[in-house]
């Protein structure tokens, strides 16, 4: 791939390629959802922090964080949702794919990689959920930044980005409270690297200070929320979110609550059955909450923060009354995160797209998984010495191409396994939530099948070569007569 000349870290053509179409796809997807954006279900909550908020200041703490909402009165959506925020979560999303293209680029996969990551990230069920005023989008955008920002940051010392990064990753933790910790999963993947590879003192000085500029970032945006609500309310939390999340993995056993809960046992038993029933709905009812809320607050007279503290105790009551129970919901949460969604907009009421779409995102999910399984398999074998190293892949690269392509793929795993985690331990199991990670998946299933034609190549090469381990050899598929940079 030709690197003399770079458009914002991609290769000029390639750039050239993604404005055109990114233009066409801004244009299309306005055409296509005039009335967009919708308010989906979380919307209200979001909208009435977005009309408290006042400079940097609120007048309590909500049930969401400040982040989401900042933009939604950025963008006049803060009573309904406006065109001027579709625009805008339209634009992120071109952003972000762009920010992944820079990473594959980075890691040596070529133009047409780089334009099918882009095409199969233009497609509906990829793009939906720009048309709703929901936090997927600006969390994905907010990932990527962070997690391009922590490459090349690992690779040219920077402690400004490295600051970026956790900047980015704060910010994110601000928009949608599950990605609050997710720094600290990303500099555990730093650390867990460093581990597997011999290094020099130097770079593990520089990898403590990488370490400590991206926590550094985030303490900024995190601790400073945490800190204004602390101050101005005496709740020291970024939102009041948690009481509410557990309520989605203990709703089939809400009866054994003791009779010390009293008042509440009763309203969330009554919301509960309400929900299962509910005409029109999927019969289950892990939001069930949302029903009980009014009625909880009139109840129990607490606020948000109060009652969130109270469904908190309400929760770790009933996991530990019934253990599995909630290990069986949680392995249904991870299981179901990656079922397709069937969007309704995506699918533009056409059957034949619906059935379009299934195949291609449950391909997107399958590829996903079977290079995963290589990967691992292959580091396993590596490590434990059961087969031999293959010198050809390190004759391809040089160390320095070799680590950030093991870096990218492994920060972008830690970010989809983080998400998974989450989502099985506090939420539903909806595709939604898998959204924001859906262009690290896309990225993955790329560099993970390159790295299997590699190693397939690789031993290919080697066989036909007589097996021998040379890197004079014409198994060496980099430069005849040089030796790998030493390990």
């Amino acid at each position: 791939m030709d690197r003399r000349r770079q458009l914002c870290g991609l290769p000029a053509k390639v750039a050239s390629w993604y404005l055109v179409l990114f233009c066409l796809a801004f244009v299309f997807y306005s055409w296509l959802w005039k009335a967009t954006p919708v308010g989906g279900g979380d919307y209200p909550d979001y909208a009435r922090v977005a009309r408290d908020l006042h400079g940097l200041t609120l007048s309590q703490v909500h049930l969401r964080p400040p982040g989401y909402p900042l933009l939604l009165k950025l963008t006049g959506s803060a009573r309904e949702p406006s065109k001027a925020l579709f625009f805008s979560q339209l634009g992120l999303h071109l952003g972000t794919i762009w920010l992944l293209g820079v990473l594959l680029a980075r890691v040596g996969i070529g133009r047409l990689g780089l334009l099918l990551l882009a095409c199969v990230l233009l497609l509906p069920p990829f793009v939906v959920p720009a048309g709703y005023a929901l936090t997927e989008v600006l969390s994905a955008f907010l990932l990527a930044t962070g997690l391009v920002a922590t490459t090349f940051a690992l690779a040219e010392g920077s402690v400004v980005l490295g600051t970026i990064a956790g900047l980015s990753f704060g910010y994110c933790g601000a928009t949608h409270p599950s990605f609050l910790l997710v720094p600290f999963a990303v500099v555990a993947c730093q650390w867990g690297l460093l581990f597997t590879e011999r290094r020099l003192p130097g770079e593990w000085k520089k990898a403590v200070v990488l370490s400590a500029s991206v926590l550094f970032g985030w303490l900024l945006v995190a601790g400073g929320l945490v800190l204004h609500n602390g101050l101005r309310f005496g709740s020291w939390r970024p939102s009041a979110f948690t009481g509410y999340a557990l309520t989605a993995k203990t709703w089939k056993v809400v009866e054994r609550l003791p009779k010390e809960f009293g008042v509440v046992r009763d309203v969330l038993i009554n919301a509960r059955n309400a929900a299962l029933v509910e005409e029109g709905s999927a019969h289950t009812a892990e939001s069930y909450i949302w029903i009980a809320r009014e009625e909880l607050e009139r109840v129990t007279g607490l606020d948000t923060a109060g009652l969130s503290d109270r469904l908190t105790k309400v929760g770790l009551t009933l996991i530990k009354k019934a253990p599995m129970n909630y290990l069986s919901d949680v392995v249904y949460s991870a299981v179901g995160l990656w079922f397709p969604g069937g969007d309704a907009r995506a699918n533009m009421g056409s059957l034949f797209l619906q059935g379009t779409w299934f195949i291609v995102e449950s391909a997107v999910v399958t590829i996903f998984w079977l290079q995963l399984t290589f990967v691992i398999s292959f580091a396993f074998l590596l490590q434990r010495g059961l087969i031999s190293p293959l010198p050809a892949i390190y004759c391809a690269s040089s160390r320095q191409s070799l680590q950030s392509r093991v870096q990218v793929y492994c920060l972008a795993l830690t970010l989809i396994l983080y998400t998974l985690g989450i989502v099985a331990l506090f939420g539903c199991p909806e595709s939604r939530y898998r959204q924001p990670v859906e262009g690290f998946i896309v990225l993955l299933c790329m560099l993970g099948v390159r790295i299997w034609m590699e190693v397939c190549s690789a031993r290919t090469s080697t066989r036909r070569a007589g097996g021998e381990d040379d890197h004079n050899s014409p198994a060496c598929i980099g430069t005849p007569g040089k030796d790998p940079a030493p390990r």
